[in-house]
């Protein structure tokens, strides 16, 4: 009796567990085409569209600062065509701007103002891309031995005004087409790059990241808003988008970027497809209009009918929803617990 009860307890606080962890699944952005490519040239052209900032969407983004006042926002623009994903990142720049890269004496491209960027070009959430590390990352070495990935930092340099790159998992500079440009000025650190797709190619993708509407692809980058002197300290006063920046290198964290139509397209294709249809309707006989009318007019009333009821249903529907419903289960796992724990004094005691 008690190893059963003990079982059925143990049962019950897993199964909202394994349900809250069912619900975890990575972030995802959305990025729509362009009919237009942008000028990489540093300026932020019109082509872009705002996918994400730390203001609206600061569950998007790790905000890590050691000191107080520094500025942190971070505005992410994107497009993509045919060949290439356009990136425009626009963040506050904590004047002076300081960026320079000096190995010799151990102050990385990464130590001061800067954007790093990750891109998997594959749904990155898929096990191979799992490490064998602390919740499936990787060692820097076996990542790089793996070839599953990009990873590179630019920097506009303080000391010259010369842009700099650093490619730190393959060499995406050396990708035809690739093109980067940053620039300090006003307050901001702006990042823009023109990146590739079809030439990402990986262990796992041996044809590089087809670009078209659905495709999904792991991506991340990280800001530096501060000189955080010399060593690995890449941490103080940062912005990283996705958890892969945190620790051990978890490419299953990066954020998912999916590819989507251009907007208007599909605006244009809808206004013409009305058109048509008004059109074709214009040239049938007026006494098949007038029957359609009628049949229109009951099957209206009918659907308002209809869509009253189901409004109704909706909103009760919607009243009655709730979103963290492992909360109740947890909670009445524990109330059968405490009753079986209950139980089971009694009958010892009896």
């Amino acid at each position: 009796m008690k190893k059963t009860a003990l079982i059925i307890c143990i049962m019950l606080v897993m199964i909202p567990l394994i349900c809250m962890n069912a619900l975890a699944e990575a972030d995802t952005v959305t990025v729509y085409k362009t009919t237009v490519a942008p000028e990489i040239d540093g300026e932020l052209d019109d082509c872009y569209r705002p996918v994400a900032n730390t203001i609206e969407n600061d569950d998007l983004f790790n905000v890590l600062t050691t000191t107080d006042g520094i500025k942190t926002d971070v505005d992410f623009y994107a497009c993509w065509d045919d060949d290439f994903f356009y990136i425009y990142v626009k963040a506050a720049c904590n004047e002076p701007h300081i960026a320079y890269q000096d190995d010799e004496i151990d102050h990385f491209i990464f130590n001061a103002h800067y954007m790093m960027t990750a891109i998997c070009p594959d749904d990155s959430t898929k096990s191979v891309y799992t490490g064998a590390e602390a919740g499936g990352g990787w060692k820097w070495g076996t990542l790089d031995s793996a070839n599953l990935m990009y990873e590179w930092t630019v920097i506009e340099d303080s000391n010259d005004e010369k842009n700099v790159i650093s490619n730190h998992f393959n060499n995406v500079e050396s990708k035809a087409g690739f093109k980067y440009d940053v620039k300090s000025g006003g307050g901001f650190d702006c990042y823009e790059q023109k990146i590739p797709m079809k030439l990402l190619v990986t262990s796992q993708v041996k044809n590089g990241l087809i670009p078209k509407p659905g495709a999904i692809f792991g991506f991340g980058f990280a800001i530096g808003f501060t000189d955080t002197g010399t060593g690995y300290d890449g941490d103080k006063n940062t912005v990283k988008l996705s958890n892969y920046f945190l620790d051990n290198k978890i490419v299953n964290d990066l954020t998912l970027v999916e590819l989507a139509s251009d907007l208007t397209e599909e605006s244009s294709e809808e206004e013409e497809s009305v058109e048509i249809s008004a059109e074709t309707s214009s040239k049938e006989p007026d006494l098949e209009k007038s029957a359609e009318d009628k049949s229109k007019s009951e099957s209206e009333k009918a659907d308002d009918d209809d869509k009253s009821y189901k409004s109704d249903d909706i909103e009760k529907d919607e009243s009655e929803s709730f979103d963290d419903w492992w909360i109740v289960i947890a909670g009445a796992a524990l109330v059968v617990i405490a009753v079986t724990v209950v139980i089971i004094r009694k009958k010892k005691t009896e």
